[in-house]
């Protein structure tokens, strides 16, 4: 896919196309968990927990699927928190303050297409891969996988779990993960979004997981939840962004939704959700959620976008500078430096006397204490 072909996609919303907000699609109008009823589908009631063997914050639970197939669920507690945004900020989501009265489970990752694949025999996703995150998948059939997972594990094992979609206040519940930011850090640690993804979606866990342990809340694939759009009944609510989205799109309070029988998009795919703490699980499925680090290869890959994008900072510095000057001055000042003779003194430290207009330009190494102004125009 071409960057024109992608760039006819994301005109607006998380997936750019007009058609997914059509007849007023916003958020639900469910005020909180489990305080007013009519969710439709599946039912959210969580199971009453065990005596013995409850989860807390930082469990995680390795449910195996069979087949060398598993799914990493983490434990979201039980708490209250303001959903939506403050009134000041630019987005305008009302706030108001919503309980989740039970704990439940949640995928640390995204559905994977082995996953999916493994459960339901067939592979909808446009980019395939194993590890990349079930693309292309219908509010219908993200049902259908929960239902289906939730027999395969009942034949399995003889355990009944509860899997489902998460509710809207559930996903943002866990995304902000006790926080009251929109995001769970820095946005380019924590999700692939449009300005680092390039338009293509990425392994799931490769980048930060939240203070609870999930993986890619922000970005990669927007993830279909089980409730209605507040107003209308043809649509389904979506939260997260993706690869096509703004930093904007992949806030934790960002509401969109989408039409449940949209197929062949593959900017949406699924996180499942379990009810309550299941009875009788093996002692071998409880574990504690690991430490969250991002992968070598992408800490490597975001250093890189980082210099690449401070360097432009130079640039148009020392490019501002020396028209200024020009301009006052009436004369040529010299030849600007490129980006590859700048590169190497981003790396190191060093000066770059380029012309009259900036004189001795000092630029520090990148996390090596402030860089310089030149002629008032300061580096961001």
């Amino acid at each position: 896919m071409t960057r024109t072909e992608i760039g006819r996609r994301i005109r607006w919303g998380c997936f750019g196309l007009g058609v997914l907000l059509l007849q007023g699609c916003g958020r639900d109008g469910t005020l909180n968990s489990g305080l007013t009823p009519g969710q439709e589908s599946r039912s959210t009631a969580s199971a009453k927990p065990p005596n013995q063997g409850e989860a807390t914050a930082g469990d995680m639970l390795v449910v195996n699927l069979g087949g060398g197939v598993q799914l990493e669920m983490a434990w979201i507690p039980p708490g209250e928190f303001t959903m939506g945004c403050s009134a000041k900020d630019p987005l305008r989501v009302p706030q108001r303050r919503t309980a989740i009265r039970d704990g439940f489970w949640l995928g640390r990752y995204e559905v994977t297409q082995r996953q999916w694949a493994h459960v339901m025999g067939t592979n909808p996703s446009l980019r395939k891969g194993d590890n990349l995150p079930v693309d292309s998948v219908t509010w219908n059939n993200a049902v259908s996988f929960a239902e289906t997972l939730e027999s395969k594990i009942g034949q399995l094992h003889g355990i009944q779990m509860r899997f489902r979609l998460p509710k809207e206040s559930e996903w943002e519940y866990a995304c902000r993960a006790g926080t009251t930011s929109p995001y769970a850090g820095n946005i380019d640690e924590f999700g692939w979004y449009r300005d680092n993804s390039e338009g293509t979606t990425h392994e799931v866990g490769l980048m930060k997981a939240n203070q609870w342990g999930l993986h890619d809340m922000h970005g990669n694939l927007c993830e279909w939840c089980n409730d209605k759009s507040e107003y209308t009944r043809n649509c389904r609510v979506v939260r997260g962004g993706s690869i096509y989205s703004t930093a904007d799109q992949c806030r934790s309070d960002w509401p969109d939704s989408a039409l449940p029988d949209l197929g062949g998009y593959e900017g949406i795919g699924l996180r499942i959700a379990a009810d309550g703490q299941p009875r009788a699980v093996p002692a071998s499925w409880r574990k504690r959620v690991p430490d969250s680090k991002i992968a070598p290869a992408v800490a490597s890959r975001l250093a890189t976008a980082e210099m690449r994008r401070v360097c432009i900072q130079h640039l148009r510095i020392i490019d501002a500078a020396k028209n200024q000057w020009e301009m006052e001055n009436d004369a040529a000042s010299g030849v600007s430096p490129t980006r590859d003779q700048l590169l190497p003194i981003m790396r190191t430290g060093g000066q770059w006397p380029a012309c009259p207009a900036v004189g001795v330009y000092t630029i520090n190494p990148i996390g090596k204490g402030p860089t310089c102004s030149v002629s008032g125009h300061a580096l961001d």
